[in-house]
Formats: structure tokens, sequence, C-alpha cells
């Protein structure tokens, strides 16, 4: 049996059910694999502060820390998101905040491979979650993540260096794998 960990940002929650579905449907797909538990982490970036209480955050900021998500068990821990900084620190704050909770899950669930769903924040801390865990990495190239963050000053590089240390990558289709190959990750 394969102890899979999901790491996605993009997961849906209570306040945005359509988020994230194309997530959704491969991650309940996965967990209905019979050689395969699977536990999913979809951690929630908010502002600092009184900032985490304007109405656009409110209902994030509200969400239970753990439940089930149709089915399948889902923490959702919070990091902070420094806005106006292009994201550059998102990945270090989103890894800081994730290193209490796999400590903890870990016992109860020795994860065999992070899956992360996608390239920025979660790529970036996986792979050094992964370090950490002594586990493999997968990261989801999906779009936005390497068009819009892959070309931002501040995240660039760390995305190119989680693309390059990770152990498998995944393109979802060929126009993006070409791009990813020519930001420098590996063909």
């Amino acid at each position: 049996m394969m102890r899979v960990l999901t790491l996605s940002t993009l997961f849906p929650d209570a306040s945005r059910p359509n988020f994230g579905v194309f997530v959704e449907r491969q991650t309940l797909g996965l967990a209905a694999h019979p050689g395969v538990d699977l536990h999913v982490v979809a951690p929630i970036g908010l502002p600092p502060g009184p900032l985490r209480l304007m109405p656009r955050f409110a209902p994030l900021a509200q969400l239970p820390l753990e439940e089930r998500w149709r089915g399948v068990g889902v923490q959702r821990p919070r990091f902070t998101t420094i806005p106006a900084t292009g994201g550059r620190w998102h990945a270090a704050a989103l890894t800081r905040a994730l290193i209490p909770v796999l400590d903890a899950v870990r016992p109860s669930f020795p994860f065999d491979v992070i899956d992360a769903s996608f390239f920025f924040p979660d790529g970036v801390a996986a792979v050094a979650l992964g370090r950490r865990y002594g586990v493999p990495v997968s990261i989801k190239a999906r779009g936005a993540d390497i068009h819009l963050w892959g070309r931002a000053a501040g995240t660039r590089a760390q995305i190119r260096r989680a693309g390059c240390a990770a152990d498998g990558l995944l393109a979802v289709s060929a126009a993006m794998r070409a791009d990813m190959i020519a930001m420098g990750m590996p063909a």
C-alpha cells in the first residue's frame, strides 16, 4: 500500500466548493485506487492580523482545521501571505507552517511520497518537505503556476529550483512541458 500525502492550496472547501475541482477529481480518483492510502493537506494562505477579517478572507479563516471532504481526510493549516510582495515568501511561509502539521501526521500516516498539486507555492514547499522527511516529491504543473508565478521576478527561480529537484514532474499539456523545459527544468 502506497501512502500518498497530497499537498494542494487548490483544493475545494465549503466557502469555495468549485475551487480546484480538477485537483479534487484527480485526488478522489487516486484515493479510490486500491493500492493507495491518501491524506490531503490543503493549506489556506491568509494575510496577517486584521486583514484576515476582510470579507474576502473571513470565510477562509473560519474553515475547520480538519475535516472529511467527500470521504477523504483533509487538513487545512493556515500560512501567512504578505500582500504586495509578489509571492516571494509564500513558499517559505508554507513550509514553516507545514512542518509541525506533518511532524504530527507522520507517526500515524508515514507517507511514502508527497504529491504537490500545483507548482507554486505547493511544489516549492513540497521539495523542502520531501528533503526533511526523506521522501520523493512529484509536482504537477497546471497553468498559472508556470505562466504567472514562473515569470514573476520573486518566484521564477524558486519554481525552477523545485522543478530541478523534484523526483517527478507532470505537465497538463505538451506546451506546458515545453515552457517548463524553457525555464531550465529537466525534459
